[in-house]
């Protein structure tokens, strides 16, 4: 098999490709030089961003100073559990380390638990506000914000009362996985759940697919209904073990 970033500089529309890619390593044993190696690849193929933990955006921006290459980081990664006030205190301290775009984990355990729960419906408030006030503070600072919603925990209804939650509280992006949940979608599942959310949510919020994309033809499969694709490989499989 072609290595994969290779293959991306053989074909005469690789920027359509590279520049949907956000590259990212999000290893909980991550070092700096491994870091330094990810934005250094990430430059010499025009990649749209990194996706780094919030540990490493101030060097990660130092390695990709004069480069197109955007920062990403994630908020409350990978569970989504914590409380309001400390997802907006993450948010607002990488937004002061100089991150372009968030990926917040949606609370997604506690929506599979109400639910379950028909007469307490009003406790999707509760996730709304907590969505709601990171978008806030992502937006007035001029920071993309990406919701994880985690479509393999989900089903079809609660994917809609997901992706409604996140357009009503002004998310920029509906982001599919955080590639730790287990087990995780097929390839065909995955794209199932991405055709639904791109029929349910309005065009001008977009959609990130991530978790198990590895080859061109994964890629291949998605481009027409996404705009942004997180992943971790380079030669068809996955080196970065750990991240997704």
């Amino acid at each position: 098999m072609k290595k994969f970033l290779q293959y991306l500089n053989e074909q005469s529309d690789n920027n359509q490709y590279n520049r949907i890619i956000d590259y990212t390593y999000l290893n909980e044993k991550a070092s700096i030089d491994d870091i330094k190696r990810i934005c250094d690849t990430a430059k010499q193929n025009n990649f749209y961003s990194v996706c780094i933990r919030p540990d490493f955006i101030t060097y990660a921006k130092s390695f990709l100073e004069g480069s197109k290459v955007k920062v990403c980081s994630v908020i409350d990664f990978p569970n989504g559990k914590s409380k309001t006030v400390d997802r907006v205190r993450e948010a607002n301290k990488s937004i002061s380390d100089g991150t372009d775009e968030r990926d917040l984990v949606f609370p997604y355990r506690k929506l599979i638990d109400i639910s379950a729960k028909a007469q307490n419906k009003d406790e999707y408030k509760d996730l709304l506000d907590n969505i709601r006030q990171v978008a806030l503070t992502c937006h007035k600072n001029g920071v993309i914000l990406k919701v994880i919603i985690e479509t393999c925990a989900l089903t079809f209804e609660q994917i809609g009362i997901a992706c409604e939650i996140c357009v009503e509280a002004g998310t920029d992006f509906i982001k599919t996985s955080t590639g730790y949940y287990k087990p995780s979608n097929t390839i065909d599942e995955k794209l199932e759940k991405v055709k639904f959310i791109r029929k349910i949510i309005p065009e001008n919020v977009e959609i990130k697919v991530s978790g198990g994309i590895r080859t061109i033809d994964d890629i291949k499969l998605f481009t027409r209904y996404v705009d942004r694709i997180g992943t971790s490989s380079v030669t068809g499989q996955n080196d970065n073990k750990g991240t997704y």
